[in-house]
């Protein structure tokens, strides 16, 4: 699914993110490191849907059809716009208070195990901050941090 959803249009894409952040939540409460794992895509030996509240992985079926119907090539942003509203989502979590070193975690390679809570707790602020955004603003971060690498 993470493939389809960056072709998806706007409203699906920002209901995605929304999905990522009740999944998170939920994870980082149960097992921080299976957060990580879900959050930082480094998941291959993780399945967490025994892990989400029923209700969480049924709007992940629905969101699943959605992408798909909706599926299209999107026009190319360019780095400049990418960067800026990334440094504007950014300045808003330094203004609220998290640390740099929080925010820093998300663009590190395996984190320690130690830091797993705190990856995830950046990551779901992140992604809370991004949605505060005007819509088309926060589809394009959001697709950006989607696309697969």
């Amino acid at each position: 699914m993470e493939a389809i959803i960056p072709l998806a249009d706007d409203d699906v894409v920002l209901e995605y993110s929304r999905l990522l952040v009740d999944q998170y939540i939920a994870l980082n409460g149960k097992n921080a490191s299976h957060c990580y794992a879900h959050a930082s895509g480094d998941r291959a030996d993780f399945s967490f849907k025994d892990e989400l509240p029923a209700g969480v992985v049924a709007r992940e079926l629905a969101l699943q059809e959605r992408a798909i119907r909706t599926a299209a090539k999107r026009e190319v942003v360019n780095e400049a716009t990418k960067s800026a509203l990334s440094k504007r989502v950014i300045d808003q979590l330094l203004a609220a208070g998290v640390p740099f070193a929080d925010i820093a975690l998300m663009g590190e390679r395996n984190v320690e195990p130690g830091n797993h809570a705190r990856y995830c707790a950046a990551a779901i602020k992140f992604f809370r901050e991004t949605l505060k955004l005007p819509e088309r603003d926060a589809a394009v971060l959001m697709r950006n941090v989607l696309k697969p690498r």
